[in-house]
């Protein structure tokens, strides 16, 4: 967004770069030519979100297909585990080593 702000070709119709206090300012001439600058300006940032969201999605995808989802894992609840008569309990499983 910065290049269209501060690239004199690419500034908003009716605005200009004027030179305040040691830095350039961007300025427009009436009310209309400031909501059509601020308006073009919330466009271009909308199409970098879209943008950033869709390569984020391809690389994302791309990852997958290199890498690829091969553990799979089964899960069980913890109940059918303790049903099976397993114990959890790490201090029985010491005193059961002693």
């Amino acid at each position: 967004m910065g290049f269209m702000l501060w690239t004199p070709e690419l500034i908003a119709k009716g605005c200009s770069m004027n030179v305040e206090m040691g830095h350039a300012v961007v300025r427009c001439d009436g009310g209309k030519l400031l909501h059509r600058a601020k308006s073009l300006v919330n466009i271009e940032f909308s199409w970098c979100l879209i943008l950033l969201c869709i390569f984020a999605v391809t690389f994302y995808l791309l990852m997958v297909k290199i890498y690829g989802d091969g553990n799979h894992h089964e899960y069980s609840s913890v109940s059918s585990k303790e049903e099976e008569g397993e114990e959890e309990d790490v201090e029985a499983q010491k005193k059961k080593s002693l």
